[in-house]
């Protein structure tokens, strides 16, 4: 509608417990490209969600521009991805999986920071 933020929202459930890391919350984010990687660490208080997402084999889709499917963007369905919830400095989970959704599009450089 000729408005938009740059926000996010990410989220990690063990059991009955629902990890939330967004802007709308306060939670703070830093991320880093890096090759075929994506690193993102979001932190909220004594919490800090970790994700590290590499690019697998990608397919180039066709893609919105100027509402007409003009432009293309590569997006990985064989990503793999590393996922770690740290909390009170302990490890609470880590797991990884495989077969991954992955695209780094657009003018993602407006996301890349070092700090929180």
């Amino acid at each position: 509608m000729g408005n938009y933020f740059v926000g996010y929202i990410a989220a990690v459930q063990i059991g009955d417990e629902l990890h939330r890391f967004a802007t709308c919350n306060g939670a703070k984010f830093k991320t880093r490209i890096e090759g075929d990687s994506v690193y993102m660490d979001f932190k909220k208080g004594n919490k800090v969600l970790s994700v590290r997402a590499t690019k697998g084999i990608g397919a180039d889709l066709k893609s919105p521009i100027s509402g007409q499917m003009t432009g293309k963007v590569n997006e990985s369905l064989t990503a793999t991805m590393l996922v770690k919830l740290i909390i009170d400095g302990k490890p609470e989970l880590i797991a990884e999986g495989h077969n991954a959704g992955l695209e780094v599009a657009s003018d993602y450089e407006v996301l890349i920071k070092d700090k929180y």
